[in-house]
């Protein structure tokens, strides 16, 4: 999943859900390797596509198809 800040990082949910792991990152906010609270992410990020807009709301789809 990616998101956009001034750059992009990209992470990879943790299986208790509530924490995103760092896999690439260019050093501007979070190092790659970190894990990081899933409420951090939705507060500094904004989704830069639909897998990680997924993540940050989880019930998008549930909403759109109602």
């Amino acid at each position: 999943m990616k998101f956009n800040y001034q750059g992009q990082i990209e992470v990879e949910a943790c299986e208790n859900g509530s924490q995103v792991f760092v896999t690439k990152s260019d050093g501007y906010y979070w190092q790659t390797g970190t894990v990081i609270p899933l409420d951090e992410l939705k507060e500094h990020f904004m989704p830069a596509d639909c897998e990680a807009l997924n993540l940050v709301d989880p019930d998008r789809v549930k909403r759109l198809s109602k």
